[in-house]
């Protein structure tokens, strides 16, 4: 089930050790849990004595359980085959051939079980869930899990609306992984990427290393121990007098106006990390504002090695830009007497 349905990217509630960790879990149920106030009393007990508590992604079967007499009927029958496979030799295939096809028949109907997502939301100050829709496809659950990013922008501003000494980045990121009141976030990086645009559209000013004040200046890079501040907040700066003499001679002198031609290079930057974040982080520490960029090639190295259904996936959750083209050279192991 795990393998052939989720591809090993869930946890089986019942059957593994869950972890209570700060890192995005799909929680995977086998059984229902029932409705009203039988499913908030089994949520209840999920969620007691855990820390992160916004971490986990409840997934529900639409049945009452998955375990049906034709699914474990086939089971059976597919131990068996496996079993036998141990102790004959399979010369011409058969055996294999008719394994395949009962785990893909099998996974085919646990498919077709699922299913629902166990959503949070606050009304009225009280903690509610929702049930909402989802395949039983791991990059489907995953979109359905995370939250608007306008929606996190308003939660974030309401957040600090009244705190005059505002909230370290790392701070709300970890308020965002233990409470399940905040949005659901899939990585870190989500929170970056709208404490960028909240500070680009004046409606946060970031204070960062040694006290200094980013209020129309964007930083260079944003880190965990920068603080988020509400603009009510922000500090007066003072402006220096000017004299009357000044003001005559601002308003009076012309000079002559030298018009300079835009001089331009053309540069290649060299740039690794372990995750989008890093890469970013020297993306806005090695170019500025006037940059113009033409061009951007990147190369995963994997690990372990991916199957095809794994590559394939992973090419269709690469971003796409309007008005681009798209080379792509990839690099794989094939059998010497395959074509």
């Amino acid at each position: 089930m795990k393998k052939d349905v989720f591809d090993n990217k869930v946890f089986i509630f019942g059957f593994d050790e869950i972890p209570d960790h700060s890192k995005t879990k799909i929680v995977v149920l086998v059984e229902s849990w029932g409705l009203n106030d039988e499913l908030k009393t089994k949520l209840s007990e999920f969620y007691k004595g855990k820390t992160w508590q916004n971490t986990y992604i409840l997934i529900l079967p639409k049945v009452n359980t998955i375990f049906s007499y034709e699914i474990l009927e086939k089971g059976k029958r597919l131990k068996a085959a496996e079993n036998l496979m141990k102790q004959v030799k399979d010369e011409e295939g058969k055996l294999n051939k008719i394994i395949q096809e009962e785990r893909k028949d099998i996974a085919d109907k646990i498919n077709a079980y699922y299913g629902y997502i166990v959503k949070w939301v606050e009304r009225e100050g009280e903690l509610t869930y929702r049930l909402i829709n989802v395949s039983a496809d791991v990059n489907a659950i995953r979109e359905k899990a995370r939250s608007d990013l306008e929606l996190m922008a308003d939660f974030i501003v309401k957040e600090i609306e009244d705190k005059p000494g505002g909230i370290r980045i790392e701070e709300l990121i970890n308020d965002f992984k233990r409470y399940r009141r905040c949005p659901f976030i899939l990585d870190d990086e989500i929170v970056y990427t709208v404490i960028r645009n909240l500070h680009r559209d004046k409606r946060i000013v970031i204070q960062g290393e040694r006290g200094k004040w980013y209020i129309d200046e964007s930083p260079r890079s944003i880190e965990p121990s920068f603080v988020i501040i509400h603009p009510k907040y922000t500090p007066e700066v003072e402006k220096p007098e000017i004299s009357e003499k000044e003001k005559v001679d601002i308003t009076t002198e012309i000079r002559p106006v030298e018009v300079e031609v835009e001089r331009k290079e053309k540069k290649e930057l060299s740039l690794t990390g372990n995750s989008p974040r890093v890469i970013l982080s020297q993306v806005e520490a090695r170019t500025s504002e006037k940059d113009e960029f033409e061009e951007i090639s990147v190369r995963y190295r994997f690990k372990q090695k991916l199957s095809k259904q794994e590559i394939m996936k992973f090419i269709k959750q690469l971003p796409y830009q309007e008005e681009s083209e798209i080379e792509v050279e990839v690099v794989l192991w094939r059998k010497k007497d395959e074509t």
